[in-house]
């Protein structure tokens, strides 16, 4: 008798859940609890800019000379011109060829905003970005960061990197090469 109750009672639940699912599921299915009104709009701005190289970096038959020396030489000259409605993201990288002999130890390089120009450094104290860049790479020794910079609509903006054999370079820099390339990355931003 009391199997009985207990089958009954387990009986009455399961129905009772069965129509309360399909109760359920019909009324979500036929239900229509919003609409659309509007139309979908996707806007975007203009991404496009202008380069303009005005020299090529050229490290030619060169010994060591001092900083003073170094600045008056002529400068790899860039011009970037945001001509769109979009930020763009610019940045300037020097990459060593893995072609060199020379050491990057014996290189100087000082670089900025033309009129700007920063105090000279050993090129192999900058920041190496080549992991994040250009890691299966092996055109590239090195990628070194020179200037990371936002450029507003429209704005333009002209940069320098000056080049040359440090003045305390060994012997051992003597007779070996050189090769780099300078690189301008530039891509939009919010």
């Amino acid at each position: 008798m009391i199997n009985n109750k207990y089958y009954i009672l387990l009986l009455v639940i399961t129905v009772l859940l069965v129509v309360s699912v399909i109760t359920g599921t019909s009324y979500s299915l036929w239900v229509v609890t919003e609409e659309q009104t509007g139309s979908n709009v996707i806007e975007t701005g203009c991404f496009e800019i202008s380069i303009t190289e005005n020299s090529n970096l050229s490290l030619t038959n060169t010994y060591p000379i001092s900083d003073a020396s170094g600045l008056r030489k002529t400068p790899y000259s860039v011009t970037v011109k945001n001509t769109c409605t979009i930020n763009s993201q610019l940045d300037i990288w020097l990459n060593p060829m893995a072609t060199s002999s020379m050491s990057v130890d014996a290189i100087k390089v000082a670089y900025g905003e033309k009129g700007n120009i920063g105090s000279p450094v050993l090129l192999n104290t900058l920041n190496d970005i080549k992991s994040t860049v250009a890691p299966s790479d092996s055109t590239y020794s090195h990628v070194y960061e020179l200037i990371s910079t936002t450029l507003a609509p429209e704005a333009t903006k002209t940069y320098e990197v000056y080049m040359w054999m440090d003045i305390n370079a060994t012997n051992d820099a003597m007779g070996k090469t050189f090769n780099s390339k300078i690189i301008v990355n530039n891509r939009a931003t919010n």
